[in-house]
């Protein structure tokens, strides 16, 4: 059985894992993200998630950590991230990143099994 510390170290890996593939999802997706009312590039969003992630590091225990508390809003103005991808609806970074971390997670689950 690995020790307490142990599995706190992987924790904090799959964490750091899935918040980075969560930031790639962005880089590639090819959407358009909007920040205070300014349409970004998806290489520019990625950008700015890794540095709120530097920044703010320290409030994030979880992908959804990482999602509530650093990639749904503007800390500046409190408005909401926005994402519109080609042929689809405009959706919140908040709904985006959640079925982007669903599918994650269910991909490893398949994965993972028998």
């Amino acid at each position: 059985m690995p020790s307490q510390a142990n599995a706190k170290g992987e924790d904090e890996f799959e964490v750091q894992n899935e918040i980075q593939h969560l930031i790639d999802e962005v880089s590639q997706s090819g959407c358009t993200f909007i920040r205070n009312g300014e349409a970004h590039v998806a290489s520019q969003a990625a950008e700015h998630l890794k540095l709120k992630w530097r920044r703010g590091h320290k409030y994030v225990h979880s992908a959804e950590d990482f999602i509530d508390r650093l990639a749904t809003e503007s800390s500046w103005s409190g408005e909401a991230y926005l994402i519109q991808c080609p042929d689809a609806p405009t959706l919140t970074s908040h709904d985006w990143l959640y079925r982007k971390l669903s599918q994650l997670r269910d991909d490893l689950n398949v994965s993972d099994a028998p």
